[in-house]
């Protein structure tokens, strides 16, 4: 993992640690195993959240629970925890959260409880099971650019077409590294994380390679191959990478002119030139340029946006479930599924004689 990304990591999970303290112990000891696994950062954080969201809900609906704080929580109070607490709980989760959601809280719900069975609470007759059935709540749809579309928010941010008189400025400044990060979003597939964790010597011109940080690789890493395009949008922004300033020590292939962070001396925060660039800032990059040359789908186009839309091209191209899944660094290939394009009936038609007896 890169030293980037592990601090990162490090980070949310000191954050978590401090909060740990307001779930129950054994909900506590659970999170803190699941790290020690090899559980990212990002995953621990998604488990404390939701297991909080679980036990507010028992406190609210479960009277044994009503009087007790919940960091007061114990063994023997979860014992008590009834198919019907877990049934009403999934209930309540269909009716406010979407889908993927509720699958999320049932994975995570269901591996706590054996976790606790794991440690005597539970016996095997009276453990609980989330049961999610699906169909309450409709699935959000994905975003996606068009081909056309995708010519005309590469148009504005080369001209500078539709961007306000602020946008403009902004984009003078900041053109040849605005448009390699979204020509490699939109031709690659990656994530906002994968792009920010990129470091200058992860970049290899000779195999027209990048070596990125993804999750669930078995050494952390993977390297993905880079369009022609986006590898010379690449060579020019390194040419104008030294305008950011960056510190000697700063590896980071994209920088941003203008970051907050903790002086060391002083404790305060401070306007910092020439640093890796944040998550944050990605996003806003292209929500700035797609709202502004996609009015009509302003609001709705982000980075994952982009993610999709490569994605809906390369299985529509190649009709390779496993190569678009190899692409996008999924781990199952049912997750391809949902880019696939319905058939028209034009091409039903056509099918009709496929089997010719």
């Amino acid at each position: 993992m890169s030293e980037y990304k592990q601090k990162i990591e490090n980070d949310i999970f000191t954050k978590i640690e401090e909060k740990l303290g307001t779930l129950p112990s054994i909900a506590s000891s659970f999170i803190i195993e699941r790290y020690d696994e090899g559980a990212s950062g990002q995953t621990v954080r998604s488990y404390f959240s939701h297991l909080t969201v679980f036990f507010e809900y028992l406190k609210e609906n479960k009277s044994k629970f009503k009087n007790i704080a919940i960091s007061d929580i114990r063994g023997e109070d979860i014992s008590n925890i009834t198919q019907a607490d877990i049934d009403g709980f999934s209930e309540m989760l269909l009716h406010e959260k979407n889908t993927a959601t509720t699958k999320h809280y049932a994975v995570l719900i269901n591996l706590f409880l054996k976790y606790a069975q794991k440690h005597g609470i539970f016996d095997k007759n009276s453990l609980p099971v989330m049961n999610y059935k699906g169909g309450l709540h409709k699935e959000k749809q994905l975003s996606y650019l068009t081909h056309s579309e995708q010519l005309r928010v590469i148009k504005s941010l080369e001209t500078g077409e539709n961007l306000s008189s602020r946008q403009a400025k902004y984009n003078s400044l900041n053109r040849e590294r605005d448009l390699a990060i979204m020509i490699l979003f939109i031709t690659s597939g990656i994530t906002v994380s994968e792009l920010v964790g990129i470091d200058i010597d992860d970049v290899d011109f000779n195999a027209h390679s990048i070596t990125i940080t993804r999750t669930g690789q078995v050494n952390g890493y993977e390297t993905i191959y880079i369009s022609d395009r986006a590898e010379q949008c690449i060579r020019d922004y390194l040419e104008t990478r030294d305008n950011y300033h960056p510190y000697d020590e700063e590896n980071a292939l994209f920088l941003s002119r203008m970051q907050r962070k903790t002086d060391e001396k002083t404790g305060e925060l401070v306007n910092q030139p020439g640093v890796r660039i944040s998550e944050q800032c990605v996003r806003r990059i292209v929500v700035k340029y797609a709202d502004a040359a996609v009015p009509e789908k302003a609001g709705k186009i982000t980075p994952q946006s982009l993610r999709a839309s490569f994605a809906k091209s390369a299985l529509n191209t190649s009709s390779d479930p496993a190569l678009t899944q190899s692409l996008l660094g999924l781990k199952n290939i049912s997750s391809v599924s949902r880019y696939f394009d319905a058939p028209d009936d034009t091409a039903a038609k056509k099918a009709r004689n496929i089997i010719n007896l």
